[in-house]
Order: C-alpha cells, then sequence, then structure tokens
C-alpha cells in the first residue's frame, strides 16, 4: 500500500471535511474498492472516520480528531509539507500547521535531529529564548533581539537565524545580522529580549564553517598539566576525555592543549581543591590571582 496515497486520502479529508468515496477514487484514479481499504487502514491507525448516508453523504473525520505530532516520521512531515507548498499559496495556513507539528517534542528541553541530540540550558529564560530562537531558525523567520555584547553595549538587531550552536558549553544563535550587513554569532545568555516577525526569509549559503571558530586563532593555546584526585576524576575525564587521564601509582594525571581564556580558568576554579595545576606557570598565576581576589569578598 503506497504511503503516498494514504496521505493525500487523510489530507483531502483534512481539508475538504467530507468526501465520497467515489470522488476520492476519481482523484486517486483507483476502485471504489481499493478506496474503501486505504479508509480501512486510516482507520485501523487511529483516524476515526464516520459515514454519511443520503444524498449529501460521505466520509469525513470526526470533528475531536487531533492529529499528533508523532504519527507521522520527520521524513514524512516533510514529504506533507513540499507537496502542499507545490499546490499552492491557498495551502499556506496548512502547511504552517503541519510545520509546527513536524517540531520534534517539547523544544523547550531538547533540540534534536535525525543525527543529534542536544540538552538545551536549564534556566527557565534560557529554554524560553533557545525554544524561540529555534522555532524562528526551523520556519525562517526574521527576529528583533535586544542584545547585550561583552563591551557593555546594548543594541537592537534585527536578524535572520539560521542555526544554533554550541561552544564551550555555551548556545549561540547563527545569524545574518541586517546591521552588519554579514553572519555573526550571538550569545544566547547576552540576547536580553527577541520578538519573532511575521516575516519570512530565503535562507543564504552558510560562510565557511571554519569562520565560526576563527576567533579561536588569535588566542595563545597551551599545554594544560594537572594532577587530579580520585574524587574529581570522572569530571575531569568528562571534560578533557578519558583517553587523556592516566593514572601514575596512586595519583591521576591529564596533559592537553587548551586555550588561555577565561572560561579555562573558570572551569580549573569549578573543581575546587580536586585538581591541581602543575603547568604553566601563567595559567597558576590566574587562577591563584582569581582565588586571592574571591578570598576579599569573605574577609
Amino acid at each position: 500500500m503506497q504511503n503516498d496515497i494514504l496521505f493525500g486520502i487523510l489530507l483531502t479529508l483534512l481539508t475538504n471535511k467530507k468526501c465520497t468515496a467515489r470522488e476520492l477514487a476519481t482523484k486517486y484514479e483507483m476502485s471504489i474498492r481499493t478506496i474503501y481499504r486505504y479508509l480501512d487502514t486510516l482507520n485501523q491507525a487511529g483516524v476515526p472516520l464516520i459515514s454519511y448516508a443520503g444524498a449529501n453523504g460521505g466520509i469525513a473525520i470526526a470533528d475531536n480528531f487531533k492529529l499528533d505530532k508523532t504519527y507521522f516520521s520527520k521524513q514524512e512531515y516533510d514529504r506533507i509539507i513540499s507537496s502542499l507548498g507545490a499546490l499552492g499559496q491557498e495551502n499556506k495556513d496548512l502547511v504552517d500547521k503541519f510545520k509546527a507539528l513536524s517540531q520534534q517534542t517539547d523544544m523547550q528541553y531538547m533540540l534534536q535531529s535525525d543525527t543529534l541530540f542536544a540538552d538545551a540550558p536549564l534556566t527557565d529564560s534560557m529554554k524560553h529564548k533557545t525554544s524561540v530562537l529555534s522555532n524562528a531558525v526551523y520556519n525562517n523567520k526574521k527576529c528583533e533581539i535586544k542584545y547585550h555584547s561583552r563591551k557593555g553595549e546594548v543594541t537592537q538587531r534585527t536578524i535572520l537565524p539560521h542555526a544554533l550552536t554550541i561552544r564551550e558549553g555555551q548556545w549561540y544563535v547563527y545569524a545574518f545580522c541586517n546591521s552588519r550587513q554579514a553572519f555573526r554569532l550571538f550569545k544566547i545568555s547576552r540576547v536580553y529580549s527577541v520578538i519573532v516577525t511575521d516575516e519570512r526569509f530565503e535562507r543564504m549559503p552558510l560562510p565557511d564553517r571554519t569562520q565560526l571558530f576563527a576567533q579561536y586563532d588569535e588566542l595563545p593555546q597551551i599545554s594544560l598539566a594537572i594532577s587530579i584526585k580520585d574524587k574529581c576524576r570522572l569530571d575531569v575525564e568528562e571534560w578533557l576525555g578519558i583517553e587523556n587521564v592516566t593514572k601514575s601509582g596512586d595519583e591521576y594525571f591529564a596533559i592537553s592543549k587548551q586555550y588561555f581564556t577565561d572560561e579555562l580558568i573558570s572551569r580549573l576554579l569549578s573543581f575546587g581543591d580536586g585538581i591541581s595545576i602543575i603547568a604553566p606557570q601563567n595559567v597558576k598565576d590566574a587562577v591563584r590571582q582569581k582565588l586571592t581576589s574571591a578570598l576579599k569578598n569573605y574577609e
């Protein structure tokens, strides 16, 4: 049994509310008996069909029927949306409904594709902003954002969001910025507010993905060596990779290439007394300075 025809019959009933078996047979160029087999398949799949007798009779879907978002696979939703779009602008509302259904369940907590699953941040504001921007990416909708830069600048931007990305555990939206006329990375935690407009945009070819991480080329790279207490070993393995943690006698050690950034110092501080920095000296000095400054807050 062809799924395309099954989808087509379902969409016809959803759109037209009521059709006769003969009308469906004419539309899909098959016998009425075959149409009834398709209708029986839909019924067995959980679509409540009602048959009306008489001159104005026909077959309809019960008014209380709601199409569950997991009824079709992602590929099937894409085929339905593509087919409806090809039929013309009059199907826009139906296209939008199927696009909404094709969104993965509970986008506030999980972003996913067929090959990637990524937990969204945990704070309520981050859940909301990540969910809103994810939907804007999916539906090609322009956004108005209020953005606070690290330098303290507050700007209003119109952006065309193309993708979400994670760098060093932080969520970013990769978007074309109208004011800069170029692609930019916007840290979602620095987006004060976001409004999704009704205006759609055509996706543009993305620049070379290496440009996303070009700023790292300007950062000093160091060879970090640390000793690790057993209570922190599992956490360090998850951070640096289990292959970079070795045991020597009763102690654990790790050596890893890292970029010398504030994020690195914060990460090292998060392990408390569970690690000791062996090298390089400038990283040891930076951690000591942070600890000394923090202690002054409690004097």
